[in-house]
């Protein structure tokens, strides 16, 4: 027999596993719940060790009483979804899918069957195909809990971060902008690449308009043309300040 085929002795078990084995999430997808002694005890104790549980329930009647003292008292995520009927269970390295609701009489009278799954890449195929890019895009009721309170907390930072990088960005492209050398005479001019002199040295350079006849100052830094770059007119800032990041 296929080990990864779990008859109903032992689902319960199993799917008590997943949620000591899960650290980053634990996806609990269940129309039906009414946990027995055991299972409740083991939420008791993800619960004081901040593990992040979501529940996804069948949106009927008054679900979400009866089943919100989860969100309240345990600081797990409640998704509410109408005509659910899929059963999975799934952490970030395993999951098990299975005709059981994390019912007390599924376990003690039902037959019921599951499948064992284990692997990063599995398990994150799941929490992708299922999860978010089905349940979560059908903008089902959401109790937010641990879970989504972090992920928005991450996401505003992670926003923040490129805000300020954009700025800083920003601020040094306008800084750039306002300073630059003449690549013939070294004078301080505004950094554009597509006019590296100053009026006086475009005039002589316009006289022949060659390219690549050779100059004396970097338009970036500034510094004075030496034996290790050649500055001209197509290339006006030295390799120095072009592996450092050109400013065009």
């Amino acid at each position: 027999m296929d080990k990864n085929i779990l008859l109903i002795h032992q689902i319960p078990e199993k799917i008590i596993e997943i949620i000591k084995n899960s650290s980053d999430f634990c996806f609990l997808v269940t129309p039906y719940f009414k946990p027995w002694t055991i299972l409740e005890r083991e939420f008791e104790k993800a619960a004081k060790n901040n593990k992040k549980i979501i529940f996804i329930f069948r949106d009927e009647n008054d679900s979400i009483n009866r089943f919100s003292y989860l969100n309240d008292d345990y600081d797990f995520d409640l998704i509410f979804v109408e005509r659910l009927h899929a059963k999975l269970y799934l952490n970030e390295k395993e999951a098990l899918l299975t005709s059981m609701n994390l019912y007390e009489s599924s376990k003690d009278n039902n037959y019921e069957i599951g499948y064992y799954l284990q692997g990063i890449a599995t398990a994150k195929n799941l929490k992708k195909q299922v999860i978010e890019d089905d349940i979560l895009q059908g903008n089902p009721c959401i109790l937010k809990g641990r879970y989504f309170r972090e992920l928005e907390e991450k996401e505003n930072s992670e926003q923040q971060r490129k805000g300020q990088h954009e700025l800083k960005k920003e601020e040094l492209r306008q800084q750039k902008n306002e300073k630059g050398f003449c690549i013939h005479c070294g004078t301080k001019i505004r950094f554009d690449r597509e006019r590296p002199f100053c009026y006086e040295c475009f005039q002589i350079w316009n006289t022949f308009q060659n390219p690549n006849y050779p100059e004396r100052f970097c338009h970036e830094c500034g510094r004075k043309n030496g034996d290790f770059f050649n500055i001209t007119f197509s290339k006006p800032i030295c390799e120095e300040c072009f592996r450092r990041g050109a400013r065009f």
